[in-house]
């Protein structure tokens, strides 16, 4: 489960590669466990903001807005 599940990745993925996420959900899941996409504390995960879709009212200048 976790990042391993689509759904579930897709809320737990950094909000700051929520895009690429969505153009290709396989690549970016792999990416996930490899490390090739870090997931840190700075860096909060989709499901913290606000959205119909997890993470879909994230605006990189303004990180404060959207968030539940």
């Amino acid at each position: 489960m976790g990042i391993n599940h689509s759904q579930l990745a897709a809320m737990l993925c950094p909000v700051k590669y929520l895009g690429e996420y969505k153009k290709d959900p396989q690549g970016t899941r792999q990416k996930l466990p490899n490390g090739d996409i870090k997931m840190r504390a700075a860096v909060w995960p989709a499901f913290v903001y606000s959205g119909k879709i997890a993470g879909e009212n994230f605006n990189s200048k303004q990180v404060q807005d959207g968030l539940l």
